[in-house]
């Protein structure tokens, strides 16, 4: 799904009264110029109505990787940040002081220093499992299931 489709289409779907609750959580994927994706992302997210308001405090911006963070505090300031990874160790050494949240896979959340960054926790912690659902109640916020084949041309 190509981000200049999918944004408007989001945008429409969030303005609608009944789905004022719903959050968008953005998966960037390390192989993009961050400083082009967040630039044309501000312009779509920009160009919709009401967007400060509307729009914008209900996307979350899920970062792999530490060089995406200056790029998306400086263009997208206003959407709140998560990491997304396998690492409690770069949790906490890159994402910790920078993000509202952190996606991490399961199996990083059984060890002990996963135990320590669900434990000592200050921000959400989700989970993350891919193609298959998982009931999970250990002090996470939220499960996410990665979807395959999503597209708009």
């Amino acid at each position: 799904m190509t981000l200049t489709c999918y944004i408007p289409i989001l945008a429409t779907f969030h303005a609608q009264s009944e789905n004022q609750h719903v959050k968008f959580n953005v998966d960037v994927k390390v192989q993009n110029d961050p400083d082009r994706l967040f630039s044309l992302m501000h312009q779509i997210i920009s160009a919709q109505p009401e967007w400060e308001t509307n729009l914008a405090p209900r996307i979350l911006l899920g970062l792999w990787h530490p060089r995406f963070l200056s790029f998306a505090k400086a263009r997208l300031p206003y959407c709140r940040r998560s990491y997304i990874g396998n690492s409690p160790y770069i949790a906490r050494k890159y994402f910790w002081e920078d993000c509202d949240a952190f996606s991490m896979a399961f199996a990083a959340l059984t060890t002990a220093d996963g135990q320590k960054l669900v434990i000592f926790r200050f921000r959400g912690i989700f989970i993350f499992v891919t193609h298959f659902c998982l009931q999970v109640q250990a002090g996470v916020q939220g499960i996410g299931q990665e979807v395959d084949g999503l597209d708009c041309k």
